[in-house]
């Protein structure tokens, strides 16, 4: 844009300086010629002569005009071209600004894709983590001692025989003998079992699960075919979901729920075995359990229905 302008100025400056010495060429040669037409008085002017006076005046105000026209148009150019300057370096400012809004805006778009990246593999950590879990409670649950089913061994009758009626004896001429009376028989004391289940239950009861757990294993292991055993294997899960230890409840109530089948807390042992795999992360596994509580028309059925779709909504 310089170059051009100086091209142009100097152009115009050339043109002028050309017309101007013109016209300083013009007016002395006017002057010469009056002049030597006055000094001569021999000479007598013509109407020639006037005439080309008269047009050489004419040509000097026309000359005089037109530098003054260009002048003007001079003026107008550099006006021009200071706003063309003027609005080079606005459009410059204003390319320099866009560079630097864009650029702001590049590196918060590197920000947020680090941020993003970062996010994804925590994400995928995660996602291992919880894969981790699957497997190993998945290998957890198939090495799970007592796969199949038994039947639970139902308590003792506590009802005694009743002894068969004896006929009356004929009637003697013996007076009868009194007998005397039988000394009251001492009510038995409780066995140990009862001793550590009541004693498990009153400490899973008080929220002391690490010692009720403790005593209830220790019951099972002693007495393994009591019918109180199979309250202390619930109740071991149990103490084990109230802890939030979901692993560990998880393992519990799938054992429970085969080797007690026809227990009748076998449908709260099937929907809290669903709930302790949903909450330790291993979905798949719930869904299977919810599936079958549906089946066999548990009295969670509903709910397990709404858990189902919750997840399929998703």
């Amino acid at each position: 844009m310089s170059n051009r302008r100086s091209f142009f100025s100097g152009y115009f400056q050339k043109t002028l300086l050309n017309r101007f010495w013109f016209a300083i060429f013009l007016l002395i040669g006017v002057g010469v010629w009056n002049g030597c037409a006055t000094s001569s008085p021999t000479t007598p002017k013509t109407n020639e002569s006037n005439n080309l006076e008269a047009r050489m005046v004419k040509a000097l105000r026309t000359h005089s005009t037109s530098l003054r026209q260009l002048k003007s148009q001079m003026e107008e150019l550099q006006q021009k071209l200071d706003e063309s300057e003027q609005l080079k370096r606005n459009q410059n400012i204003l390319l320099l600004e866009m560079e630097k809004k864009f650029d702001e805006r590049a590196i918060q778009m590197e920000r947020k894709l680090e941020q993003y990246n970062l996010k994804m593999r925590k994400q995928d950590g995660e996602m291992e983590r919880l894969n981790k879990n699957y497997r190993e409670m998945r290998l957890a649950l198939d090495k799970s001692p007592s796969t199949q089913r038994s039947t639970a061994t139902p308590p003792p009758s506590a009802t005694k025989p009743v002894a068969a009626k004896s006929k009356p004896a004929p009637a003697s001429r013996v007076p009868p003998q009194t007998t005397p009376k039988p000394a009251p028989v001492p009510k038995p004391e409780p066995s140990n079992v009862d001793q550590l289940f009541e004693s498990g239950w009153s400490l899973f009861k008080s929220e002391q699960y690490l010692q009720a757990i403790e005593i209830l294993q220790k019951l099972r292991k002693e007495h393994p075919n009591h019918p109180n055993a199979i309250e202390a294997h619930f109740l071991i899960g149990d103490a084990y979901y109230s802890m939030q230890n979901y692993q560990s409840a998880a393992i519990e109530f799938h054992d429970f729920t085969q080797q007690n089948p026809q227990y009748p807390s076998v449908f709260d042992a099937q929907w809290k075995l669903a709930q302790s795999l949903e909450k330790s992360g291993e979905i798949g596994l719930a869904l299977e359990i919810y599936q079958n509580i549906i089946q066999n028309d548990s009295p969670y059925r509903d709910q397990a229905m709404e858990r189902i779709k919750f997840y399929e909504s998703e």
